[in-house]
């Protein structure tokens, strides 16, 4: 039986000992409050554009979001891919560039092994073909990441609004929606049964002042959080100069801010961290060596692009809400 803590700055310290209740509900990339607004944080659909990479997921009749690591990778979270692993024709890849968007539909589904939300939750997508040239590519984190000094940047296809009031915009696989926040805390462990995982969570601090978490706010028109749609989208981190990615966003929790997600300030998010070597070699596997890792030299990775990344922001979406909570139980509604 894991120990319990309150969400306070002791977090950080106690990070290995969460406990989680966890309803289903569905993560987006959230604004600041006036004058900011979701607008503000749309990225230009355009081959300039540094998160070019970061590809809509169209599944179950929902979108959701994804990062292309190679010429036929995509990333995403297993809780919104894994249902069309048996039928992955079924499920296609939307990548934004200028002009019409380029739809590709996947060929193979892999579910990372032991899969059972909120643990493990990873899916890599092979396409039928190639990816558009002009689409960036981008390594993966494969080196441990510092809390309160790890600026994420979150870019996404999910559901908007602002962070006083909540989502006022629906996902939109045309509509990608960038902004940023600071990595609070690296969990191994968010409900009692007894399992491990590699986890970073974040929160959504207001225009002034600090989150549950602690640390400073980025400020109104930076900071943000996932919300319905973002569920598989990246977080991404620089390292020695590039943009790589740090982690895919998978859940979003109240923090002790209410009983129900809003995704509203006070509240926060999280997902899956990369650089744990299970993972790591997963993906290597998985994909026959295509993913490339931040510690490779430049040279050797081939057509990734290494964008030079100018301060901008992170998110997350789908169908799942994490409440941090004190009771001893998890839920997790069919």
């Amino acid at each position: 039986m894991p120990l319990l803590f309150p969400l306070s700055r002791r977090l950080v310290a106690l990070s290995s000992t969460l406990c989680l209740l966890l309803p289903i509900a569905c993560p987006a990339m959230m604004a600041g409050a006036a004058p900011d607004s979701p607008t503000n944080r749309i990225d230009p659909v355009t081959t300039e554009s540094e998160w070019s990479g970061v590809v809509a997921i169209r599944t179950g009749g929902n979108v959701y979001s994804g990062v292309l690591l190679s010429d036929r990778y995509v990333l995403t979270a297993a809780h919104i891919a894994a249902g069309a692993a048996s039928k992955p024709d079924e499920l296609k890849v939307v990548i934004n560039l200028a002009g019409t968007p380029n739809v590709i539909a996947a060929s193979r589904i892999d579910v990372f092994p032991g899969y059972d939300f909120p643990y493990n939750d990873l899916a890599l997508i092979q396409l039928v073909t190639d990816a558009p040239a002009d689409a960036r590519r981008y390594p993966v984190q494969d080196a441990v990441i510092r809390p309160g000094a790890s600026i994420i940047t979150l870019v996404g296809y999910g559901s908007s609004g602002q962070g006083n009031t909540g989502p006022s915009i629906g996902s939109n696989e045309s509509i990608r929606r960038v902004g940023e926040n600071v990595v609070d805390a690296l969990p191994d462990r968010i409900d009692n049964s007894g399992r491990t995982g590699s986890f970073y969570l974040y929160d959504f601090d207001g225009p002034t002042g600090t989150g549950p978490l602690g640390g400073i706010t980025l400020g109104n028109a930076r900071e943000t959080m996932v919300a319905g749609g973002d569920s598989g989208s990246p977080a991404f981190v620089m390292s020695a100069g590039r943009i790589v990615v740090m982690g895919i966003n998978t859940f979003a929790t109240p923090l002790g801010n209410g009983s129900t997600i809003t995704y509203t300030f006070g509240q926060g998010g999280g997902g899956m961290r990369l650089s744990d070597p299970k993972f790591i070699s997963w993906l290597r596997t998985a994909s026959g060596s295509e993913v490339r890792l931040a510690s490779e030299p430049v040279s050797s990775l081939g057509n990734v692009a290494i964008p030079v990344m100018a301060g901008v922001g992170v998110t997350g979406s789908a169908l799942l809400t994490v409440m941090l909570w004190r009771r001893k139980r998890v839920h997790i509604p069919p």
